[in-house]
């Protein structure tokens, strides 16, 4: 704060007992001064007039010695002046300027010039002056700086006499004299300052301190202080208005805070704006926090009100706010959006005022906040609502009525009328009209179920019927209606319903029955063909089980004699011709049988049931336990009690080949393992084979499940490659499926998935 007078920075109270002894101080420093004045020129006064006379009388004298004496005695007449108080320098010059007698033996016999630099600048240019020009009158020069006097006269007719007189002692002298004078002197000064300092504090500035404090505790807030002083002084008068300005201000902030207390714990924020680009804020209430803001944000100039306005709306509220401005009037509403701190956009409903001058200028803008936000949201989920009903309506052919059980008057939707060919616009519905559109051979029904739902002997009105358009055709309706108002007696008032438009289902019903009658047809005929081609498929599957294996048996057997009777005459490489020859016949009659089986595996009835995967494998390792014994296999079994819904003969299948094929791939390891387990997973249960054989690359899973498709030779691993092909169709059969995984050299798990069986309920248990 800047204060002009560096006094006011301090209280009165310290600054008037300072200013009266800075006061007296000064007075006494001036009255010293002019004593000292006045003591100076009176001391300089009285040593001119001694010093005079001892020139005048010591002029005399050397004079007289000068005639008659000899140089010793004129020597000591000027030694003796050093007898005399304050002389500190006496010379005698002749005409040649030789100091003949001093104070200073030293001296004699010297040229003055050559002792001149020994002397002090003032009195050194005051004796040459003197030697330049020698009177014969003594005269009496005042060295200033020295504070001394310089005494010459002329002594006979060749000799001069220079005398030097200091002022200080007796100056010293005559201050010593009047010191105790001044000392009582400014001692009743400083006395009477801090007098009257007391009396006005005791009068005045106590009581002013009274009054300070109070301001300050007003200040601060605590508007229950009071000065309570008493007089009829200023003080007392400002103390007066002091007390009752307090009480106004401690009733007006009570209601203040009874304001502020209620707009805090309501919905409305009150605001104050700013004529001023961008309308800052100059007040803003509490409740603002709610927003995420502190009041000082908009106060302190930090924001901006116009910021916070959404993009989209700051440029219609601009105009909108310039036209109240120009043309009012000067309370108006606007709804606009606004960010909050956390950067979520509100709806705000803003009911502001202005405040103009004498010139009709806008000086003021206040406002009260509302976030309506929730209020917009259901208007604008009200109005989706609407334009999806809208929506709903056209989609489904359908129309609503409203219907006034007591005049027949109906109101009813857009597509109401629509639906019948009529103008929205200009459509009326009466329930005699409606009545007037039914069909022939609708109405009786359609009368009597609508007077026995509103007469209560129908649950439900819902009915279908024939309408005529207005371009003359008939259309199907199907009306549906509820009874929304009854009067107090309980009549039925209000009819609410839809009408749907159903003239395309209608249409597609009659289609539909034309189709099935056809559809039921052609079954009849598919079912007689594939009844005739599974008759062929079976002759075809005799005919191959018959026709090509009785022609392997007579290979087998003629190969057989051959070995048996004539291999003494064969040699080596036709020995290996028979067994190679028996081998492929022994081949071909596995591929025979595993087609068969694939073949039966389409027309195998199916006998879904409930069973234990895990009792299957058991079964499964039992018979085939010498086996694995004898190969050294190790077999770790992990199976749960899980029920599913199978095939006991497609899932022996499935689990048998898998086995087979893990004893067929692992034979060759070290330690060769196989795994067998089960889990539930997703309402499924999922039963893996893991073998630690040679595995197989990824990119051949989808082909190692299709028919003869083989991923190793013959001669090292044998089969005939239908049995992963059987694996797969079996399980699709009952609702399955099954898949691998493996890499090279790692293994391969083979996993199978079957529906888990329905869990019985407890009142089934």
């Amino acid at each position: 704060m800047r204060i002009g007078n560096p006094l006011l920075a301090f209280p009165a109270r310290l600054v008037l007992p300072i200013v009266l002894s800075l006061l007296a101080v000064i007075a006494l420093g001036i009255l010293y001064w002019v004593q000292m004045g006045v003591l100076e020129r009176e001391v300089e006064h009285a040593e001119r007039l001694r010093l005079a006379e001892r020139l005048t009388l010591e002029q005399t004298r050397l004079e007289s010695q000068s005639e008659h004496g000899t140089p010793l005695q004129i020597r000591r007449l000027v030694s003796s002046l050093a007898l005399h108080r304050g002389l500190s320098h006496a010379w005698l010059v002749d005409a040649n300027g030789q100091i003949r007698a001093s104070l200073s033996r030293s001296e004699l016999g010297q040229p003055m010039l050559a002792h001149l630099p020994l002397l002090a600048p003032e009195t050194r240019l005051a004796v040459a002056k003197a030697l330049a020009r020698r009177t014969p009158q003594a005269s009496i020069q005042r060295l200033e700086a020295e504070q001394a006097l310089l005494g010459v006269v002329a002594v006979g007719p060749s000799d001069t006499l220079i005398v030097r007189v200091d002022l200080a002692q007796p100056l010293a002298s005559r201050l010593e004299a009047s010191r105790l004078d001044f000392i009582a002197g400014a001692a009743a000064w400083l006395a009477f300052a801090l007098l009257a300092g007391l009396i006005t504090h005791l009068l005045w500035f106590r009581r002013a301190a009274l009054l300070t404090r109070t301001a300050a505790t007003l200040a601060t807030g605590d508007l229950s202080a009071r000065t309570r002083l008493q007089g009829a002084d200023e003080l007392a008068n400002v103390g007066a208005a002091l007390d009752a300005m307090a009480e106004r201000l401690e009733a007006q902030h009570l209601q203040l805070h009874r304001l502020g207390t209620i707009i805090d714990h309501s919905p409305v924020i009150a605001i104050s704006w700013a004529n001023a680009p961008g309308w800052p804020a100059t007040f803003v209430s509490s409740n603002i926090r709610r927003w995420g803001y502190k009041p000082e944000d908009f106060t302190a100039g930090t924001l901006h009100y116009s910021t916070l306005i959404h993009a989209d709306d700051l440029p219609r509220i601009t105009d909108d706010v310039a036209s109240h401005f120009a043309h009012g009037p000067d309370a108006y509403t606007q709804n606009y959006r606004l960010r909050m701190a956390n950067g979520q956009w509100i709806h705000i409903e803003d009911h502001t005022w202005l405040t103009r001058d004498a010139n009709g200028e806008v000086v003021r803008i206040q406002g009260m906040l509302l976030d309506v936000s929730a209020r917009a949201a259901l208007a604008e989920a009200l109005h989706d609502n609407e334009q999806r009903l809208r929506l709903a309506l056209a989609a489904a052919n359908q129309g609503l009525y409203d219907l006034d059980l007591r005049t027949g008057h109906a109101q009813v939707s857009p597509e109401y009328a629509t639906m019948m060919g009529y103008d929205p616009a200009t459509f009326v519905e009466t329930n005699a009209a409606w009545r007037a559109r039914l069909h022939p051979d609708d109405a009786e029904r359609v009368f009597r179920t609508f007077e026995d739902y509103v007469a209560g002997r129908l649950p439900e009105y819902r009915v279908e019927f024939r309408q005529r358009t207005r371009d003359g055709r008939w259309k199907w309706i199907l009306s549906l209606g509820r009874i929304e108002q009854w009067s107090a007696d309980g009549t039925p008032l209000r009819l609410l319903g839809t009408h749907t438009d159903i003239d395309a289902i209608k249409a597609a019903e009659a289609a539909l029955r034309e189709a099935n009658a056809s559809l039921e047809a052609r079954v009849a005929e598919r079912t007689a063909e594939l009844q005739a081609l599974n008759q062929s498929l079976e002759s075809f599957v005799y005919s191959v089980s018959h026709d090509l294996k009785a022609p392997l048996r007579g290979v087998e057997g003629y190969s057989r004699l051959l070995e048996e009777d004539y291999a003494a005459r064969l040699d080596d490489e036709g020995r290996l011709f028979i067994t190679n020859i028996r081998s492929g016949v022994t081949r071909m009659g596995e591929l025979i049988d595993d087609l068969l089986e694939y073949s039966r595996m389409e027309r195998r009835s199916l006998n879904l049931g409930t069973l234990d995967p895990a009792e299957l494998v058991r079964q499964l390792l039992a018979a085939r336990r010498d086996e694995l014994d004898t190969k050294g296999i190790h077999v770790h079994t992990a199976m749960p009690a899980l029920e599913v819904i199978a095939d006991p003969n497609g899932l022996g299948m499935a689990l048998r080949n898998l086995l087979e094929n893990a004893v067929k791939f692992s034979r060759n390891a070290p330690e060769p393992r196989i795994d067998i387990g089960a889990r539930s997973e997703d309402g499924m249960a999922v039963i893996w084979v893991r073998d630690n054989g040679i595995g197989f690359d990824m990119k051949y899973h989808d082909r190692i499940f299709e028919i003869f498709q083989r991923l190793h030779r013959v001669e090292d691993y044998p089969g005939t490659g239908i049995g992963l092909a059987l694996v797969r169709k079996a399980m699709q059969r009952m609702n399955g499926r099954a898949w691998a995984d493996s890499s090279p050299g790692a293994g391969a798990t083979f996993y199978l998935a079957l529906p888990l069986a329905p869990t019985p309920t407890s009142a089934e248990a």
